[in-house]
Formats: C-alpha cells, sequence, structure tokens
C-alpha cells in the first residue's frame, strides 16, 4: 500500500507529536521521582543528630576495627579515638 505525500507527512506530525507527549510525560515523571528522592534523603537527614554531622566515615571505620560499634556511645568513642591519635601525634611526633 503506497501513501500519498501529504499522509506520509501526516503520518510523520503524528508520530512527532506522539513522541513529544512521552518525552514531557518522562521529563514530569523523572522531576517528580527526583523531588521524592530529595524529600526522603532531606527527612533522613534531618533524623540525624547534628553532633554526627562532623563524624567521617573513615573515623567509623577505624572505631569498628578496635571493637564492637554501639550507636549510643559511638559519637564518644569517635571523640575519643581522635583524642588519643592526638595525643600520640603530640608524643611520638608521627602517627600510627
Amino acid at each position: 500500500m503506497a501513501y500519498t505525500r501529504k499522509q506520509k507527512e501526516a503520518i510523520l506530525h503524528h508520530l512527532r507529536t506522539e513522541r513529544n507527549k512521552i518525552a514531557k510525560r518522562n521529563e514530569e515523571l523523572k522531576k517528580k521521582l527526583a523531588d521524592q528522592t530529595y524529600q526522603r534523603v532531606m527527612r533522613r537527614l534531618n533524623g540525624v543528630s547534628v553532633t554526627l554531622w562532623d563524624v567521617k566515615l573513615k573515623d567509623i571505620f577505624q572505631v569498628e576495627r578496635s571493637q564492637k560499634l554501639v550507636a549510643k556511645t559511638l559519637l564518644k568513642d569517635v571523640q575519643d579515638m581522635k583524642r588519643k591519635l592526638q595525643h600520640d601525634i603530640k608524643r611520638n611526633g608521627t602517627h600510627k
């Protein structure tokens, strides 16, 4: 079945319109999902104690190597580890 030039143009126009609708819908969905993810992350961050904001993961891993982690004492353990490390540096001039 052969299409006329006008029919081909109409089909192309229809397909482009559909493509644009789908692209717009996908863009809206992407924005909605990004906003939802951002809100979830912010809700979780707001649940984290302000005192833990400055704690680095490397410090937590360092404490974990020497003892079992307990959420209630984690901040104190990290601070103690840093104090001990600073004390060792002052005493020896280098750290382990």
